[in-house]
């Protein structure tokens, strides 16, 4: 099915990217919500565009990139940065995933299937796109939070929101869409497209309802609204639960994981799962930016009067500019970032250890070098 869509399905939307190109510019000059001087677009604009579209298109097949077409979509994503508010940005690329989506619906050259799993990798590839669009803010943007400096943070915050949300309800919405153009050719000999459209959607929900949840435990921690049942807890049997929680990912992800738990019991008093749900925070960031073959060390001590937890990793390592921002809220790296989210992981595991009394801190010796979190509690004992 796969070679299916690289050398059909693929061949098709290559072939039709002049149509594409229009439709594109067809939609965003017909959109109110642009203002006036982006909705007709211009040269540059749709060369821009043109590059993302090629660049959706291609990475959806096997063939990997060359180091003119990296220069051309580093060109293209600075073009919208200069170009569009973060929001403009986002509808452009809501106009170029509603084209390329519905031609992929249309291509006859493939089983309604494939059609399927066509418009599924290019919407999942053009938010990977749009992530790294709005990875820098624009100048317009910059210039907008300097004018108006007490709303640039809330401005930037509910983009982040919007933008994930939306990341969120794109696949669902391309799955709603491909069961109701089915519909009429009746979906009971089709159990095979029922099965991945119900797995797509299951997909999507999980994903809004973590979002959704991050949202309500961080506005919950940050009014001290949050419930804590605090017993005595033994940091070793917590870290090493997490660790075997986290194993079978770590496995698939050819990223070995190693605990190493203190030579005694440490003991602290705090709410278990609270400190596991930090404790897996750290493991799953240090596993989505480890490479293959890379390690990751869990380990457990008693330094003194405090009772400490340290994750490092091998991974891409963190700048001395983005340790200083780590733990703010809806804030995410920019350069060769994998993350996803609202950005409210760490910024939660912090609130939860300073509740418990303790600190959390990052450390690394800068890109490639990897990193290092410090969880220190005070210790029973």
């Amino acid at each position: 099915m796969l070679l299916s869509l690289e050398t059909n399905g693929l061949v098709f939307l290559d072939g039709q990217k002049k149509a594409l190109l229009a439709e594109w510019v067809r939609r965003s000059a017909s959109d109110a919500r642009l203002t006036p001087a982006t909705r007709l677009p211009n040269r540059e604009k749709v060369c821009a565009i043109r590059a993302i579209l090629s660049e959706t298109i291609r990475v959806c097949g096997s063939r990997q990139r060359s180091g003119r077409e990296n220069t051309e979509l580093h060109d293209a994503c600075r073009v919208l940065r200069t170009a569009y508010t973060p929001s403009e940005t986002a509808l452009e690329f809501s106009h170029l995933r509603a084209t390329l989506q519905a031609a992929a619906l249309r291509c006859d050259v493939l089983s309604a299937t494939e059609r399927a799993m066509l418009a599924e990798r290019l919407g999942r590839r053009l938010d990977e796109l749009l992530a790294d669009a709005l990875s820098t803010c624009t100048a317009s943007d910059a210039h907008d939070t300097q004018l108006d400096p007490d709303h640039g943070e809330e401005r930037v915050t509910l983009e982040v929101v919007s933008h994930e949300l939306r990341s969120g309800l794109t696949p669902l919405f391309t799955w709603l869409n491909v069961l109701n153009t089915q519909l009429a050719h009746g979906l009971a000999d089709q159990p095979e497209l029922l099965a991945r459209a119900c797995q797509g959607m299951q997909r999507s929900a999980r994903t809004l309802k973590r979002l959704v949840d991050d949202l309500h435990e961080f506005a919950a921690l940050s009014r001290g609204r949050i419930s804590m049942v605090r017993a005595e807890a033994d940091l070793n049997a917590l870290a090493g639960a997490c660790a075997a929680g986290l194993t079978p990912q770590a496995e698939a992800a050819n990223v070995r994981l190693r605990f190493e738990p203190a030579a005694e019991s440490v003991r602290v008093h705090g709410d278990e799962t609270r400190l596991q749900q930090c404790i897996m925070n750290l493991l799953n960031n240090a596993l989505k930016f480890t490479p293959e073959h890379g390690l990751i060390t869990l380990r457990v001590s008693r330094e003194n009067q405090d009772a400490v937890v340290e994750v490092s990793d091998t991974g891409m390592g963190i700048s001395d500019a983005d340790l200083a921002r780590l733990f703010e809220p809806f804030w995410h790296r920019a350069k060769g970032s994998k993350a996803t989210g609202l950005g409210l992981g760490l910024a939660i595991v912090k609130a939860i250890v300073e509740t418990h009394g303790g600190t959390v801190e990052a450390f690394s010796s800068g890109d490639g070098q990897g990193s290092t979190f410090r969880l220190s509690l005070p210790v029973i004992g």
